[in-house]
């Protein structure tokens, strides 16, 4: 499965999702939810749903809304890094 869009923006590349993210994050800072303002990063974690299109093998689209919680599931990436031991390492996002 592969993600296309996130909140209506194409998403082509892991940099394109990251940017996504970010900008849905610097977007909402200011905005209300449910009559509440909301005031930090932490906010925006638990009151908002993301609305993400996903396309399988078969070319079948489907529309899935994920609860964003950057505290238990933040968003990163594994990355090539001949450094290490095992030749990965893991990059942290917003």
């Amino acid at each position: 499965m592969w993600i296309t869009e996130v909140e209506g923006r194409p998403v082509t590349t892991v940099d394109d999702f990251i940017a996504t993210l970010e900008g849905l994050h610097l977007d909402q800072v200011q905005q209300t939810e449910c009559g509440t303002k909301i005031e930090s990063a932490q906010d925006i974690q638990t009151a908002r749903y993301v609305r993400i299109t996903v396309v399988n093998k078969s070319e079948v689209m489907r529309v899935l809304s994920l609860r964003v919680d950057n505290h238990y599931w933040p968003p990163w990436e594994l990355v090539r890094d001949p450094d290490t031991p095992n030749g990965w390492r893991s990059v942290q996002h917003i």
